[in-house]
């Protein structure tokens, strides 16, 4: 598995570095929304463990990118925090996630706009305050995981010189359960500026 990751970010990394010279730095800042597309995660305190979903909440975040090669961040919080099939509110979260993405763009401009995919690898960090009644304590001091992410996407941006608009949806997937299947979603539209 680690041979894998080793390889795949090799292969990211060249194919961003023989197309970064060709195009320019841009920046974007974006907002959205997040939604967690699986359990949100599973908590485990000695032989208890617990899994917790996340309702929907706002985002925002931003991108640096130098060609084909972008570097991305985006952070939500205050998502209300459930026991999975359990209704009621136990706490709240939060999600930090970042990744090293290579961006593909399969189709021409056209009319200013500029389709595109994203693939890359990064790291997704969520954090609880649980407050519920009736949690055992140990889970009440659970504070936070980290964990290695695989990151893809879509959008599309359009420039006006060096000023834009761009939109994109994309998902976070990490291991839950000895299997990459927990998702995060983020939708979200940004102001893009090319530096050079």
């Amino acid at each position: 598995m680690r041979r894998n990751i080793i390889l795949m970010a090799s292969v990211l990394t060249l194919a961003a570095a023989s197309g970064a010279s060709a195009q320019g730095l841009t920046i974007s800042v974006t907002g959205g929304g997040y939604q967690q597309a699986s359990s949100f995660a599973t908590l485990k305190s000695g032989i208890q463990e617990m899994n917790v979903d996340a309702g929907s909440t706002l985002s925002f975040g931003g991108n640096i990118e130098l060609g084909s090669l972008r570097l991305s961040a985006a952070y939500a919080s205050g998502a209300t925090i459930e026991q999975h099939g359990i209704s009621g509110k136990i706490g709240e979260g939060s999600l930090l996630a970042a990744s090293a993405d290579l961006v593909m763009r399969p189709f021409p401009r056209l009319l200013g706009l500029q389709p595109y995919l994203l693939g890359g690898l990064g790291f997704k960090r969520t954090d609880f305050d649980l407050t519920g009644d009736g949690l055992p304590l140990d889970f009440k001091e659970y504070k936070a995981e980290s964990k290695f992410a695989f990151h893809w996407g879509l959008g599309a941006d359009v420039m006006f010189g060096r000023i834009g608009f761009m939109a994109e949806i994309s998902d976070y997937v990490t291991v839950s359960d000895n299997a990459f299947k927990a998702h995060d979603a983020f939708g979200v539209v940004g102001l893009k500026l090319r530096l050079f």
